[in-house]
């Protein structure tokens, strides 16, 4: 009686065991390990010119001063475009720069300390204030389009550290700096404006080549079940990516975009009926968003969206795939203008 009791134990043992695999297909923590992989790709203005022979364009003084204005025009380059000084497509206008201190105040301020004795004292200062800017703007003629007109400028608060016993030597001392304040200022204010006016052209009219990155996760432990295929589809992205280092047509890859595409969907069908399980939730979600970094970089928008909104829907959380929502929102709306369907070619008919 005794050794059936001691069988039935060791039978009950062995299936609870069994029954425990069975509620985890990987029993152990899953660690994951990220690399970035790098590529390229076209940009897409918003307002394109869409006939290359149009794509001239000049940029001329209005009242200007001569050394500030070529400043401002060695900031304006536009990819693609030829400079064309009479009659060309695009026209940019540059108004005079300005700047100046808008607001200006000394202000009063009680400060405590302490004595050689360590008697806490109080006295009171003085020290200037003010607000100070600048800048200039462009206006933009294109024929048949309404004249566009922005400004770049900015405007700051500056508190001066140095400090006086009386408002009238702090009022000097402001007077005095005041007229070299402003000089400086002009060298200032185009510096800082010269950038946002060089990131204007670029976005709403350049054509041109940047670089993207984007975060992929493979599973680091060593007794996984697929860690051997995880290491040879982390080398296969390397060698996708790798030939994506330029604006060229991709007709090259769809077999090894397949063979890693079906890895990564043979993971998701094998874990996908564990979803309460840590684990199988993690292989699960990190599969998805590698399916939708590698159909985001070559341009199979629709099923990156299809994996992108998976991981929303499954309350995986990462925020990658909301950003990668929004940037093909972004992106599709600039095909569209530019009248294409992708930013380059692909063979991506042969992908699955």
């Amino acid at each position: 009686m005794s050794y059936k009791l001691n069988f039935e134990k060791k039978a009950y043992i062995f299936f609870s065991f069994l029954l425990f695999l069975s509620c985890s297909l990987y029993s152990q923590k899953v660690n994951l390990d990220s690399e970035y992989m790098r590529y390229y790709t076209n940009d897409l203005p918003k307002k394109p010119i869409l006939d290359e022979k149009l794509r001239t364009f000049n940029v001329v003084p209005v009242n200007s001063n001569q050394f500030e204005f070529e400043t401002i025009k060695r900031a304006i380059k536009i990819n693609n475009f030829t400079i064309l000084e009479s009659n060309p497509h695009i026209l940019f206008q540059i108004s005079d720069v300005t700047v100046g201190i808008n607001t200006s105040s000394i202000d009063k301020k009680t400060k405590k300390s302490k004595d050689n004795s360590g008697k806490e004292v109080t006295k009171e200062v003085y020290s200037y204030s003010m607000n100070y800017g600048g800048g200039f703007s462009v206006t933009i003629k294109i024929p048949n389009e309404e004249i566009i007109t922005k400004n770049f400028g900015l405007s700051e608060f500056h508190e001066d550290k140095k400090e006086f016993l009386t408002k009238e030597e702090a009022t000097k001392y402001f007077n005095s700096i005041k007229g070299e304040k402003i000089k400086n200022l002009r060298t200032y204010v185009l510096t800082r404006t010269l950038q946002e006016l060089t990131s204007f052209v670029k976005v709403n009219f350049s054509y041109g080549l940047s670089e993207k990155i984007l975060k992929f996760y493979f599973v680091e432990n060593e007794d996984f079940p697929e860690y051997a295929e995880v290491l040879e589809k982390k080398v296969l992205l390397g060698k996708i990516f790798g030939k994506m280092k330029s604006s060229e047509n991709v007709n090259w890859f769809s077999q090894d975009v397949n063979e890693y595409v079906i890895f990564y969907k043979s993971l998701i069908e094998k874990y996908k009926n564990n979803k309460e399980d840590k684990n199988s939730r993690k292989i699960i979600s990190t599969s998805y968003m590698n399916m939708v970094n590698l159909y985001f970089a070559i341009e199979e928008f629709d099923k990156a969206l299809e994996f992108a909104k998976l991981i929303d829907e499954n309350d995986y959380n990462f925020s990658e795939a909301k950003n990668i929502i929004k940037e093909i929102d972004d992106l599709t709306k600039l095909l569209e203008i530019n009248k294409l369907s992708k930013t380059r070619e692909f063979d991506n008919d042969k992908i699955e």
